[in-house]
């Protein structure tokens, strides 16, 4: 570490509060910032236990589970042909 105890950290995206129960076991004193709500509560909660639990597991208790995952086509349709990718097409073309 490049800190002595009792110097305070800033961790701008905290995550899952790992470097805050870092600072916690070490003695120094910590701001951490986290904009994402489900990650915020996992890292309250790493950081008042002391300890890390299963992540997935605190997640989905959090948030609930997630959605099976979307194929990009659906959001973008189909493959494109090339010529349409081009804009070139074989009509009037000589």
């Amino acid at each position: 570490m490049f800190t002595r105890e009792g110097d305070l950290v800033l961790d701008p995206f905290a995550g899952y509060g790992s470097i805050p129960l870092v600072c916690e076991l070490f003695n120094r004193k910590w701001i951490a910032v986290e904009i994402d709500p489900v990650k915020y509560q996992i890292a309250r909660r790493v950081i008042e236990t002391r300890r890390v639990p299963n992540i997935g597991r605190l997640k989905e208790e959090i948030a609930g589970p997630r959605s099976p995952a979307k194929p990009l086509t659906q959001f973008l349709g189909g493959p494109v042909a090339r010529e349409e990718a081009s804009g070139a097409s074989d009509e009037g073309e000589t």
